[in-house]
């Protein structure tokens, strides 16, 4: 997935979104050079909807790895 900026609607949620392209870019993205689909990871400005859970879809995990609790290494941080 490749990641861009978030728009002023995603800020509760998150500072970063999809990269999200508009067809007329799609041959850019794919037949354009590096640097040409770069240029199309930017804020995006049109209407979006955003589908709320009540549910957090994830929890926060400790900040010591799971795999590091059950050897003999130090946690990662």
């Amino acid at each position: 997935m490749v990641m861009a900026d978030g728009c002023e609607m995603m800020a509760e949620v998150d500072d970063r979104m999809p990269t999200i392209l508009a067809r007329k870019d799609w041959a850019c993205w794919t037949d354009g050079t590096p640097g040409e689909a770069f240029a199309l990871c930017r804020v995006y400005e049109g209407p979006i909807k955003i589908d709320r859970t009540p549910e957090p879809w994830f929890k926060a995990r400790s900040v010591v790895s799971e795999e590091a609790s059950f050897s003999n290494q130090p946690p990662l941080l």
